[in-house]
């Protein structure tokens, strides 16, 4: 997978090095060693992890307007899906990983202290029930299902110029598009691979904390 990674990187032109692929190498391992024993990825799904869900956080990485040390909030963050790819990318980025489920967090803490992750958080919670002191530049969902809940609480979680941030595939008619979404196409990353894309809302009126 290391080597289907590689390729990848050079075909989008992401700079790459020693280091990076050795921390993709680890995140990669941790996710199949885990997945015997927590509901991380589909047993069909581990031989293409790369293609089917770590390169797709890369690419956002690049093409989310995320600000220099901005924060980020990655909802239901699962196996850490977008969140850890991005974090590996844009390790400048503040990044809080939510999910309810006890052996996820779990999970995505120790993927925090095997790959050396500063200024990424893990938090057990559930979205509709979470607060903070600070408003995020950024919401990213992926797989969650509940759309509008992310949307309708979006304001008093992200900063005036913040934005959410939908991983969806592009071959269905999301409605997503009907209500304001602005689709970010995100390339064709494999054969393998279901095309995405992602739906971004930019929300304004709300006051900075």
């Amino acid at each position: 997978q290391i080597v289907t990674l590689k390729k990848l990187f050079e075909k989008f032109f992401v700079p790459y090095d020693g280091l990076l692929l050795s921390r993709f190498r680890e995140y990669i391992s941790l996710i199949v060693d885990w997945s015997s024993r927590v509901s991380l990825v589909s047993s069909g799904d581990r031989e293409y992890l790369v293609e089917r869900h770590i390169f797709e956080g890369v690419l956002a990485a690049r093409k989310m307007p995320v600000p220099f040390w901005g924060r980020l909030l990655d909802v239901g963050s699962g196996a850490g899906f977008p969140v850890v790819p991005i974090k590996l990318i844009r390790p400048d980025i503040r990044c809080v990983a939510l999910d309810s489920n006890r052996k996820r967090i779990l999970f995505l803490k120790k993927v925090a202290r095997t790959l050396g992750l500063p200024g990424f958080e893990p938090l057990r919670s559930r979205f509709e029930l979470v607060s903070f002191p600070f408003r995020f530049d950024a919401i990213t969902a992926r797989a969650v299902g509940n759309d509008e809940a992310i949307l309708r609480r979006a304001d008093e979680l992200l900063l005036p110029m913040g934005k959410v941030f939908f991983f969806k595939a592009d071959r269905t008619k999301n409605p997503l598009i009907k209500k304001g979404g602005v689709e970010i196409p995100l390339g064709s990353i494999s054969a393998s691979a279901t095309e995405r894309v992602i739906v971004a809302f930019g929300v304004r009126g709300a006051d900075s904390r």
